[in-house]
């Protein structure tokens, strides 16, 4: 799996992903194989409000709004969109990537990405 230099993103393994993700509390979110679908599925799994634009922008902005209490983020299935659009895929973690560098250390929310979603 490419990591695309990111450090603020932790890329598990498929076979510890799952187990580490349920002891963390993490926030569950199912990459899809285009870019659009799977910025739904963080809206849907993020409860974001309805004026959410589907938009990288967009996306960016929900998370900012999330309180640094959030629990963590583990964006699973990646492969699905990674392979079907890896523009798309570079473009999320970029998002992700801008957002963590807003925030100090002590309020980031962790990002686990993992190919398997189980």
């Amino acid at each position: 799996m490419a990591k695309d230099d990111l450090d603020v993103t932790t890329f598990l393994p498929a076979d510890s992903a799952a187990a580490l993700a349920e002891r963390l509390g993490a926030v569950r979110v199912p990459a899809a194989p285009s870019t659009a679908a799977s910025l739904a599925a963080f809206a849907a799994a993020l409860h974001f409000p309805d004026y959410f634009g589907g938009n990288l922008d967009a996306l960016l902005d929900c998370l900012r709004d999330r309180p640094a209490t959030a629990p963590p983020l583990w964006w699973c299935d990646v492969a699905r969109l990674r392979d079907a659009d890896p523009s798309g895929y570079r473009a999320i973690l970029r998002v992700f990537t801008d957002w963590q560098a807003e925030r100090p250390a002590a309020g980031r929310t962790e990002v686990y990405v993992s190919d398997t979603g189980t």
